[in-house]
This record gives C-alpha cells, structure tokens and sequence, in this order.
C-alpha cells in the first residue's frame, strides 16, 4: 500500500518538506515545544533523505547519553515503522545504530556528556 507523506507530516511543515527535497538551504532550524510534531517530521526527512542520497549518513546527539533510547532512538524506530523500512534497515540499542541493508548506511546517536 503506498504511503501518503501527507497523513506522515504534519501540515505545518509541508512547506520545509517542499524546501528540504529542492535542496534550497542546508540548515534548518525548528522552533516548538512539546507536541508541534517537530520530532516526528525530522525523524521521517532523516530516513527520505537518507533514501534519496544512498551516501548520506546521520548523526543525532542528545545532551545526555542516557536519554538516547527512549527518546531520539525510539522516535527514528517510529519513522522507520511508518514509513515501512523494517525490512531495509537493522537496529542495535548498543550502541544505539540504524543501519540500512543494501547500501550500509548508518544512524549514529550519541550522547554530548
């Protein structure tokens, strides 16, 4: 069944969707507090961004090590379940990776401390 990024992203970041996939900045900066989506919409531009560009990789930091897994990590396990790449991709909680299988391709997460 094919996947409707609109019913993914939220409404109020269907325009950064749109600059993301025309290349038109490299940085980004997203405003917000808890529940604007904001986390949800990266972790899926994370992974179709990964997907366009079979040489790209991630890293995503997290102020404390011990935060890692229940937040950033099982919020990129969310993406990849909606976006439907449980097949494509091999999870590690240690250290906490994301891999893709055909290209190897990594989700890195760390702590800063």
């Amino acid at each position: 069944m094919p996947i409707k990024l609109s019913e993914l992203i939220a409404p109020v970041y269907a325009d950064a969707h749109r600059d993301i996939v025309s290349g038109n900045h490299v940085h980004y900066w997203f405003g917000g507090g808890r529940a604007s989506c904001k986390s949800s919409f990266i972790s899926l531009e994370i992974l179709l961004q990964m997907m366009r560009n079979p040489e790209l990789n991630a890293l995503i930091l997290r102020r404390n090590a011990n935060t890692i897994a229940l937040s950033v990590y099982d919020q990129m396990q969310w993406a990849i379940d909606r976006l439907d790449l449980e097949n494509m991709v091999t999870m590690t909680k240690a250290p906490p990776t994301i891999t893709f299988l055909g290209t190897g391709q990594k989700i890195i997460f760390r702590g800063l401390d």
